[in-house]
């Protein structure tokens, strides 16, 4: 795939208006004119013990803070920004603020658990909540316009406001995004394991899926039990 593109003229107008998209994976190089993918750049973990990813996860930190501004990070209180947060400290503690999105909701708030690793490793943490209804409506086009292209995940909303504080305090900020892909993380990958252990069901009754939703009344969380469930018997028919 070769690209041409016109002096002046943004990299992602141009895949716009030709309905493309960057091939994955690819790395490209980019010039004034043309932007070309150079080659995939997939590789093999190999012998990859514990010294060899702590020092992995630290020089890719490392690469991507700066000594001469403020660093930061998106700490959740998870694995992966709790490591990302870690390391950082390790290298410039002195420069750098953690930053966590506040929800009044219950079942979404990841506040505790950002506060809990903060104080673990002594750094700063400033938390912001998420606006009011009539303001998140207000703000929507320009979360939409902030958008390399659509996604159906709503933690963009989250994102885009924990971007914008921490930006007033934070010239570079680093998150786990990635890791729960890299290292397994989500409910998808254990699920898939304990799938192993079950039969293959029927689901093409609606019985199955009844009993499901009386036994659990679906809830306004981030996932709720309801819904892991039916997913798993999805995949096991």
């Amino acid at each position: 795939m070769k690209i041409t593109i016109p002096t002046n003229t943004a990299i992602i107008n141009m895949l716009n208006a030709k309905n493309e998209r960057i091939p994955s994976p690819t790395i490209i190089q980019i010039t004034i004119e043309t932007f070309v993918p150079k080659g995939i750049f997939w590789f093999g973990p190999g012998n990859l013990n514990d010294n060899i990813l702590k020092n992995l996860i630290k020089d890719s930190v490392n690469q991507r803070m700066f000594s001469d501004v403020d660093n930061g990070t998106f700490l959740s209180g998870g694995i992966d920004s709790s490591t990302i947060s870690l390391q950082l400290k390790e290298i410039d503690n002195h420069k750098m603020t953690a930053h966590n999105i506040f929800f009044k909701e219950t079942d979404f708030n990841e506040y505790k658990d950002a506060k809990i690793v903060s104080d673990y490793l002594k750094i700063k943490l400033d938390y912001y909540e998420i606006p009011q209804e009539k303001n998140l409506v207000h703000d929507f086009p320009s979360l939409i316009d902030a958008m390399d292209q659509p996604m159906s995940d709503t933690s963009f909303i989250a994102t885009y406001y924990l971007s914008k504080y921490s930006s007033a305090k934070s010239k570079v900020v680093l998150s786990g995004d990635g890791g729960d892909e890299l290292f397994c993380g989500y409910d998808t990958y254990i699920a898939d394991i304990y799938r192993k252990f079950f039969p293959k069901i029927n689901l093409r009754s609606r019985f199955i899926k009844k009993i499901i939703s009386k036994l659990f009344k679906t809830k306004f969380t981030k996932v709720g039990v309801d819904y892991k469930i039916t997913k798993f018997l999805n995949a096991l028919s």
